[in-house]
């Protein structure tokens, strides 16, 4: 039998018995989600998720987070060191040498130039799967830095 959301109903204790983590019956939280339900705690999935993302927003959590990307990098910064001189290394051989000593300004410039909370990105990234493309300012734009990371080197 089918629920409400194109769910099939399942019990807690018959979700138990199949090792799921969730189960739904088609009943309404008390902030109105017809969702499913964690086996665990009985707790409404969608209001789960919407407490996971309002706490990532907190100036505690921010705090949190600071502190363990500092200790990452104190922990590994040969790793970290290592991967921008590749990083560099690969800009400075996608930069064709016929580039011009105003066009290197140009690209030097819009680096400094960028606004806060902006990335600059390659256009066709440097390394991609079917293509690399080179160094150059028509290949650079600026990218929020979200958009950028879920990017990561694809077109």
């Amino acid at each position: 039998m089918a629920g409400s959301r194109g769910l099939d109903l399942i019990t807690r204790k018959d979700a138990i018995e199949e090792g799921r983590k969730f189960f739904f019956v088609g009943k309404e939280c008390k902030r109105g989600h017809t969702s499913l339900r964690f086996v665990s705690n009985y707790a409404c999935y969608e209001c789960s998720k919407s407490n996971y993302y309002a706490a990532l927003k907190t100036d505690k959590y921010k705090q949190v987070r600071k502190a363990q990307t500092k200790r990452e990098y104190q922990s590994n910064k040969d790793r970290y060191f290592f991967n921008n001189a590749k990083r560099r290394a690969l800009a400075k051989q996608a930069t064709p040498v016929w580039l011009t000593e105003e066009q290197k300004k140009d690209i030097r410039s819009f680096y400094k130039e960028r606004p806060e909370g902006y990335h600059v990105d390659h256009i066709v990234p440097l390394r991609g799967c079917n293509v690399c493309g080179l160094n150059v300012r028509w290949n650079l734009q600026y990218l929020k830095s979200s958009d950028n990371l879920t990017k990561s080197n694809k077109l």
